[in-house]
């Protein structure tokens, strides 16, 4: 038996991709809260992933566009970059419906080894292999700088004209360190509007945020009929890239608990795809493998996104730590004038070492002293 412990992204897209083998090992999936998936949304551009692993996502997809925008003061970009989204109750409902016993809610597990779990009320399931899902482990303040946002899904008395997602409109007031709205148009007349930050501190007002986003659409005229749902995260955005955690005699570390993430931009679903076709595709041509057999080629797909994540982190340092918080902007507007190219590998964690120089090239919105001393994260 396969166990997976944690009913978030990772956790439900590793069962979606077992329980869809043509020969589907067998799989139990354990979430302590009373429903899977949280209150999310999560995005990705279609060059994230490659052909088989959009293929056997598709069915998760909530909603697709065929472009997207940034707007920054100075510049204004337009992408014919498809680009989908999965939300959270829709995902839930979907691995509900698919997995149906195997799913296992609101149970507590008090240890994870390699080959078992044991649960608080003392049950011990043995597993052929065990994967930990459980979410990224608490971040000290030094260690890194947050993405927050606070977000309304809201319905709006007539249609908002927005053809395509605005992935970051930062034409806004930059105050708390970069800041920008994130727009999901649903219908025509249905939004999700995010207030974004990249501060230093994860704490966010709910009420001001809110207010802030009342004021965006009444800019753009927009009339509020009703809000429909809130959703809001406080992202840690790490200095150094995270270490390897799956030791011998231990679970298999996935999704954010493994690190698998993008670094800057905090985009995840690509990253928790690409780790579960990695272990159901080895699964699939060894239906016995063990947690210790997965383990070595797990580490081998960590080794091959390592180098981009130590350029990440250098990068969130750039940001966070030379950079003076009210001009984290420049960086940003800076970054979207570049190739079209090289903006979407950087997003799918698939930089070249020329794109790495090209980023860094030039002069830099950042005092040079404060960005060389940020070259070395020890």
């Amino acid at each position: 038996m396969i166990v997976i412990v944690g009913g978030g992204l990772a956790g439900c897209l590793l069962a979606y991709r077992l329980a869809t083998l043509p020969v589907p090992p067998p799989l139990l999936l354990i979430e302590s809260s009373p429903h899977l998936c949280g209150n999310h949304t999560w995005s990705f551009h279609q060059l994230d992933l490659d052909k088989k692993t959009f293929e056997w996502i598709t069915p998760l997809l909530s909603h697709s566009w065929a472009h997207q925008d940034v707007r920054f003061s100075t510049t204004h970009r337009h992408f014919d970059i498809p680009y989908h989204a999965i939300r959270s109750e829709e995902l839930a409902r979907k691995i509900d419906t698919l997995l149906g016993h195997r799913v296992r809610l609101r149970e507590e597990v008090e240890e994870l080894c390699s080959d078992h779990i044991i649960l608080k009320s003392g049950e011990r399931i043995a597993a052929q292999a065990v994967f930990d899902a459980r979410g990224m482990r608490p971040a000290s303040a030094s260690s890194c700088g947050y993405q927050k946002f606070f977000g309304l899904e809201i319905e709006l008395e007539h249609p908002h004209d927005l053809q395509g997602p605005v992935i970051m409109d930062a034409t806004c007031d930059q105050r708390d360190g970069f800041r920008f709205f994130y727009l999901l148009p649903w219908s025509p007349t249905r939004l999700l509007i995010e207030d974004t930050r990249y501060s230093n501190t994860p704490e966010l007002d709910p009420t001001e945020m809110s207010e802030e986003i009342a004021r965006y659409c009444h800019a753009k005229q927009w009339q509020i009929k009703s809000i429909t749902r809130t959703e809001s995260a406080a992202l840690p955005i790490p200095f150094r890239e995270p270490d390897s955690t799956c030791t011998v005699g231990g679970p298999l570390e996935i999704g954010l608990r493994g690190g698998y993430f993008h670094l800057t931009t905090g985009y995840s679903l690509g990253y928790a795809a690409q780790v579960a076709e990695c272990m159901a595709s080895h699964i699939e041509k060894d239906p016995r493998c063990d947690s210790e057999t997965l383990k070595k080629h797990l580490e081998i797909h960590r080794r091959k996104i390592h180098h981009a994540s130590r350029f990440f982190a250098l990068l969130n340092r750039m940001l966070f730590k030379a950079a003076l918080p009210e001009r984290r902007s420049l960086i940003f507007s800076r970054f979207y004038r570049l190739s079209e190219g090289l903006i979407f590998r950087f997003y799918s964690g698939n930089l070249t070492w020329r794109d790495q120089l090209r980023i860094l090239s030039g002069k830099p919105p950042v005092p040079i002293l404060a960005a060389m001393r940020q070259m070395n994260p020890y």
